[in-house]
């Protein structure tokens, strides 16, 4: 059963590929987590494969093995 946009939260329309309003509290919390995310990924230095893995992780959640990104990251 699909949802009417009418009566999807912001949330669920930036899930979907539909436009939402950034001013939302929860979009604009996972923004905010988001931008804390991307401070912390690039804090980490690339030789440090253990704090870099862990990063990574918190800010995609679900990621392969061994993923690496290049600093500076930004979203």
């Amino acid at each position: 059963m699909t949802k009417n946009i009418e009566s999807m939260t912001e949330m669920e329309k930036l899930q979907s590929g539909l436009p939402y309003s950034m001013r939302d509290k929860e979009v604009n919390g996972q923004k905010l987590a988001a931008i804390a995310g991307c401070k912390r990924l690039n804090s980490v230095g690339t030789s440090d494969r253990e704090a870099l893995d862990e990063a990574i992780r918190n800010l995609f959640g679900k990621v392969g093995k061994g993923p690496f990104v290049t600093p500076i990251f930004n979203l």
